[in-house]
This record gives structure tokens, C-alpha cells and sequence, in this order.
């Protein structure tokens, strides 16, 4: 995705990437794989909730279900509860591939908003490139 984004700004490639339809489909490939637009849209919403009711925790366990297309957010007053529960549900969701389990805390989210203020937990453009790739034809 670095080569399609250099693409478009008319940038050098990555060095030893594949270019026009093998890029395409090594991307299309790997998308599928990783059911990459599913987590990045899932992931979007989630951050939305995250920042709206980051005064009511100190940390969000989220559980991510590819396969029904939804997130369970679940708030914690404090980081060990949170690593707790965090435990048991990496134990619990282990080899269910369709299942990603994220624990974010409220201080690391301030900290990536206060670095990098214009792309806080925004994947819109990322995602907007790699739904133009995923429904081309090539």
C-alpha cells in the first residue's frame, strides 16, 4: 500500500515492490488474507467510541469478530482490571482466527492524539485506496 500511496503523490516506490497488476493483486491477496478492510472499518468505528467516552475509563478491551462484522468495547475504571481480563480473553480467544482482541489505554490514546493530531486513529484515506484496489478489476 506504501507503493499505491507513492503512486498517487508521485513519489519514489518502495524498493522491490511489485508494480501495476501484480501489485493489484499481491494486495488483493493479502487484503483477503487478512481480512484487512473488515479490521480497518471495524477498527475506525471503534476508535470513535473510544475517544467520545474516554473520560469514563482508563482503559478499552476490545474484541473484534470478523466474520460478524462487529466489535464488542468494553470500559475499565483501571489498567489492571483491564490487563486481567485482557489475560483471560487472549486465552479464551486463541486460535479463533476471526477474533482480534485489543487492549487500549486512555493515556496511550491522549499520546497518540497529542503527536500526531491529523491522523489520530483515522484510516479513511488508507481504507478509501484500499476499496478502490479491492473493487478494480485487475
Amino acid at each position: 500500500m506504501s507503493s499505491v500511496f507513492a503512486r498517487k503523490e508521485e513519489t519514489n516506490s518502495v524498493p522491490f515492490t511489485p508494480v501495476g497488476n501484480i501489485l493489484v493483486q499481491e494486495i488483493k491477496e493479502l487484503a483477503r488474507k487478512l481480512k484487512a478492510e473488515e479490521f480497518l472499518s471495524a477498527c475506525s468505528n471503534a476508535a470513535v467510541h473510544v475517544e467520545q467516552n474516554m473520560a469514563d475509563a482508563a482503559a478499552y478491551l476490545l474484541v473484534l469478530d470478523v466474520e460478524k462484522r462487529s466489535i464488542n468495547i468494553r470500559p475499565f475504571p483501571s489498567m489492571m482490571m483491564a490487563n486481567l481480563t485482557y489475560t483471560q480473553a487472549e486465552r479464551e480467544n486463541r486460535g479463533k482466527e476471526h477474533l482480534q482482541t485489543v487492549l487500549v489505554s486512555v493515556d496511550s490514546i491522549g499520546a497518540l492524539r497529542k503527536a500526531y493530531p491529523n491522523y489520530y486513529l483515522d484510516v479513511s484515506e488508507f481504507l478509501g485506496e484500499l476499496k478502490k484496489i479491492l473493487r478494480s478489476s485487475t
